[in-house]
C-alpha cells in the first residue's frame, strides 16, 4: 500500500467516525481531506478560503464553504442530506464566482462526493464517489493535489459519447476494409445503434428463450456464411460437447 492510499484510507476511516454535522465539522472534514492529498494538515492551500464571500446581484453576499481559485468549490452538507436538493445553490455560487470560476465543483455530505464540471456537463455530476471508496477512486479528485492532475471521471457523458462514437466508427471501418459493401455496412451499424438505444430506454422488453424447438425460428443466424465459417462453428460445437461431457462425467 502506498503512502497516498494509506492516507486516503485513514481519512475515510476518520470521516466515518464524525457525526457529520455541517456547521461544526465541515472544516475539520475538509482539513483532513486536503491533508490526505498531500497538503499541510494545519494550513489551507495558498489562495483558498473557508466561508468564501460570493457576491450576488443586488449587493447580496452569500458564503461558500470552501473555494480554491483555479481548482474547485466545495459545498458541504450534513450527513444524510440529499445532495440533489442543493444542486441549484451550488450552481448559483459557481455562476457568481466571476471572474475566477473554478473548473470543478463538489457537493459533499460526509459520505459521498458529487463532482461537477459545469463547463462541459450542467445537469448531472461527472462522478459520484463514496468517501469509503476514496482510496481506490481518488483520481476523480485529482484537482485536490498540491500540483493538480487531470481528474478521471466515471460519469463524464461528453467523453463517454465521444468514445462510443469512435467505437462505432471503428466498427464500420473494420467492416468496410474487410470487403463489406459500404451501404450494407452502414445499414448494419445504424441498426446496431438503434437497437442499443432501444434497449437503453426500455423498448426491447421481449426475452427470447431458445429451445431445441424454437431456436431455428428466433435466433438471428448468419444468412450467407462461408464454408470456412461453417467449419469453424462445427469444430467449436464438437469441442463444446466434448468439454460438457467431460465436466458432467467428472461431477457424476
Amino acid at each position: 500500500m502506498t503512502s497516498l492510499e494509506k492516507g486516503l484510507r485513514d481519512f475515510a476511516q476518520f470521516a466515518a467516525k464524525l457525526k457529520g454535522d455541517e456547521k461544526s465539522e465541515a472544516q475539520t472534514f475538509l482539513f483532513h481531506l486536503l491533508a490526505s492529498f498531500g497538503h499541510d494538515s494545519n494550513t489551507l492551500p495558498e489562495g483558498s478560503t473557508f466561508e468564501y464571500r460570493v457576491r450576488f446581484p443586488g449587493e447580496r453576499t452569500k458564503y461558500a464553504d470552501f473555494v480554491w481559485p483555479g481548482h474547485c468549490l466545495i459545498e458541504m452538507k450534513s450527513r444524510g442530506v440529499k445532495l440533489s436538493k442543493h444542486y441549484q445553490q451550488t450552481f448559483d455560487y459557481w455562476l457568481n464566482l466571476v471572474p475566477h470560476r473554478p473548473p470543478y465543483v463538489v457537493l459533499c455530505n460526509f459520505d459521498e462526493f458529487w463532482i461537477y464540471d459545469f463547463n462541459t456537463q450542467l445537469q448531472e455530476p461527472v462522478d459520484r464517489v463514496p468517501v469509503a471508496d476514496l482510496p481506490a477512486r481518488h483520481a476523480a479528485l485529482n484537482f485536490l493535489f498540491p500540483r493538480a492532475f487531470q481528474p478521471l471521471f466515471g460519469h463524464n457523458w461528453v467523453q463517454i459519447t465521444r468514445d462510443a462514437a469512435k467505437d462505432v466508427a471503428n466498427a464500420f471501418n473494420s467492416l468496410f476494409f474487410r470487403g463489406e459493401d459500404r451501404v450494407r455496412a452502414r445499414r448494419f451499424i445504424l441498426q446496431c445503434v438503434v437497437a442499443m438505444f432501444a434497449e437503453d430506454i426500455g423498448l426491447l422488453t421481449a426475452r427470447f428463450r431458445y429451445t431445441s424447438d424454437t431456436v431455428f425460428d428466433t435466433f438471428p443466424w448468419p444468412q450467407s456464411p462461408t464454408l470456412a465459417q461453417v467449419k469453424s462453428v462445427a469444430e467449436a460445437a464438437v469441442s463444446l460437447c466434448a468439454l460438457r461431457r467431460e465436466i458432467m462425467t467428472a461431477n457424476g
